[in-house]
């Protein structure tokens, strides 16, 4: 779901799939996926200019169906481009696993401000400069910071991976309060 308010390009993958593409309208543009019982690595982005470089986005991940259970996450290991959040809802039952089946957000309100050396600033998005390394360094604290809910380095599972039951529905809302 779309609540920015411009239009975007969303993008969807799962494995070693084709991406898929869709034009979401701003204000509550959405488009439906239904990836029934196993969707293994699965990852939904979206961009203002239609950049399909995972590299450039806020990422949003999930696996359904591991052992019965759904994990999911917000990444900016990579970058950080657009507000988000994963709201899980018809929950089946609460996981006990990770941060328990809840919504996660990641929201950056004036990029331009948040992103400094060591991190990088591109107009449309940040760089997280350390992010996809195993510790904690002045790059991944600064996204962390921003968005405790968040990967802010490849190994920040303790405070990052939520989960809920198989059968959980999710929606993948880009600019959740509407702003950006």
């Amino acid at each position: 779901m779309n609540n920015c308010p411009f239009g975007v390009t969303a993008f969807a993958r799962h494995g070693s799939s084709a991406t898929n593409s869709y034009k979401l309208a701003a204000g509550g543009g959405k488009q439906t996926l239904n990836v029934g019982s196993s969707f293994p690595a699965g990852l939904v982005f979206a961009s203002k200019t239609g950049d399909e470089n995972t590299a450039h986005a806020t990422l949003l991940e999930i696996t359904v169906g591991a052992n019965g259970h759904d994990f999911y996450d917000i990444s900016v290991v990579n970058a950080y481009n657009l507000p988000a959040s994963i709201q899980p809802f018809n929950i089946a039952v609460e996981a006990p696993d990770g941060k328990g089946c809840s919504t996660p957000t990641c929201t950056i309100h004036n990029l331009q401000t948040f992103c400094k050396s060591p991190n990088a600033y591109h107009g449309d998005y940040c760089t997280n400069t350390a992010g996809p390394g195993s510790s904690v360094t002045a790059s991944t604290k600064a996204f962390k910071s921003a968005c405790p809910d968040a990967y802010s380095y490849s190994k920040d599972d303790a405070s990052s991976t939520y989960s809920c039951k198989t059968g959980t529905d999710y929606n993948f809302i880009f600019c959740p309060t509407g702003q950006v």
